[in-house]
């Protein structure tokens, strides 16, 4: 018997020269490791210039672009280790005959696996400030998990990487020679884009089967953080350069009748202050006991005037804007003091939380809300991406969002130990030299 202080210092020292070896391996076959990082840096290229124009405008645009990045993390993470044991089959056997522990060279890959798609997932990354710099579309400002949008993207692509490149590793213990790796890999991928839900409407058999691929777990995770419920369905951008012109034409028009009446306002006080000087100059001169009161009183009526005048210098957009209600819903009901917030709950699901922004305009915490837009408006458009049903209505929340994350995880879990299975059986004496 192995004293468990002896088993355990010789697992630390096999995994230790694991992990040295594998970073080795990795560092000196630098072709392989510029074309496993730079492809993300495609990726990132093609999704940008194929579906960056409408993207984070409307929801098949987003849709489209999600299924490109998704392709590219299943594709990159397969990619990364398809190859890495079927290679070492043959050294792998003969140290494992030598007292080598299978799991601490699992263990080892496995962590610097990692860290490549890692730096894999924050190269994808780039793809949302390009977009934003090249077309000025920007991604929601929050996740619906993280306040940071950015890195909950990230997470999302590191689980995707991750569970790739795990099935990798099961199909590179499987096969026998590293050019049938090569050539099952795409064949994976196919099926993989074929049961994501974004290609073809799944129902019945092929809608249980898609429950157990990555990519429709991963296309689900990107349709929550991009929140697609939030872009219209099927505009193009003709109808979206139509809208915004129109948009522009109808303040322009509200800005010219604004000042119009600002003008307008500016004669009549003038003509009023005109008015009030010939009246004086003609009335007799007023006692000293009544100038205090007359000036208090002029006073008065320029501050009423000044007010009125700023109530109507607001248009019907930016009054609705600020009160959150329809010009005919402008009646507002504090006897209580929550009545207000009251009235977003239920008109937004998002409470009011009574601050206020540097434009003056009212904040609501409506993150985690779906179906609802910024302002707390009912979305009433939206394809809604559903796997399932192309024209089913969906709608995500922060506890889907954990599940799809929960399931990621759980594929490279499952993965990754079906991978340390197989490899144990390399152990046996009688695999020794075959092919």
């Amino acid at each position: 018997m192995i004293p468990i202080a002896h088993r355990l210092h010789i697992l630390l020292r096999q995994f230790t020269n694991c992990l040295v070896v594998s970073s080795k391996l990795l560092v000196k076959a630098w072709t392989s490791l510029l074309i496993m990082l730079a492809f993300p840096l495609v990726a990132v290229v093609l999704t940008v210039q194929v579906a960056g124009k409408d993207m984070f405008e409307t929801s098949n645009a987003t849709s489209s672009g999600c299924f490109f990045l998704v392709c590219a993390c299943i594709w990159g993470g397969l990619f990364n280790s398809v190859q890495l044991i079927v290679k070492q089959r043959d050294t792998l056997q003969a140290d494992m005959a030598a007292g080598l522990y299978p799991s601490m060279f699992m263990l080892a890959n496995a962590i610097v696996q990692l860290v490549l798609c890692s730096v894999q997932s924050a190269i994808l990354l780039l793809c949302f400030p390009w977009i934003e710099a090249q077309y000025g579309h920007q991604p929601p400002p929050y996740g619906r998990i993280i306040n940071n949008t950015m890195l909950e993207y990230y997470v999302t692509f590191l689980l995707l990487f991750y569970a790739a490149d795990a099935l990798g590793l099961v199909i590179s213990t499987l096969v026998k020679k590293a050019e049938t790796a090569s050539v099952i890999t795409p064949y994976i991928l196919i099926v993989q884009l074929i049961f994501s839900g974004l290609l073809f409407p799944l129902s019945g058999v092929t809608d249980t089967i898609s429950y157990g691929m990555e990519s429709r777990w991963g296309m689900e995770a990107l349709a929550v953080t991009s929140d697609i419920n939030y872009y219209p369905d099927k505009v193009s951008r003709q109808q979206i350069k139509e809208t915004r012109k129109v948009e522009e034409q109808t303040r322009r028009q509200q800005e010219q009748a604004q000042e119009q009446a600002r003008q307008a306002q500016e004669q009549a006080e003038q003509q009023a202050r005109q008015q009030a000087q010939l009246q004086s100059q003609q009335a007799p001169a007023p006692s000293p006991a009544t100038n205090g009161t007359d000036a208090q009183s002029q006073q008065d009526s320029k501050q009423d005037a000044a007010q009125d005048t700023t109530v109507d210098s607001f248009s019907d957009k930016e009054l609705k804007d600020l009160l959150g209600r329809e010009p005919a819903q402008w009646e507002r009901d504090d006897t209580d003091g929550n009545d207000e917030a009251a009235q977003c709950q239920a008109a937004s699901g998002a409470a009011y939380d009574g601050s206020e922004d540097e434009n003056g305009e009212r904040t609501r915490d409506y993150r985690g809300v779906t179906g609802y837009d910024k302002d707390g408006r009912r979305i009433e458009y939206g394809s809604c991406f559903n796997p399932s049903s192309a024209s089913a209505s969906y709608e995500y929340t922060v506890k889907h969002l954990w599940q799809v994350w929960g399931i990621l995880a759980g594929f490279v879990v499952v993965f990754l130990v079906l991978a340390d299975i197989l490899v144990h059986r390399y152990k046996s004496t009688k695999n020794l030299g075959r092919d």
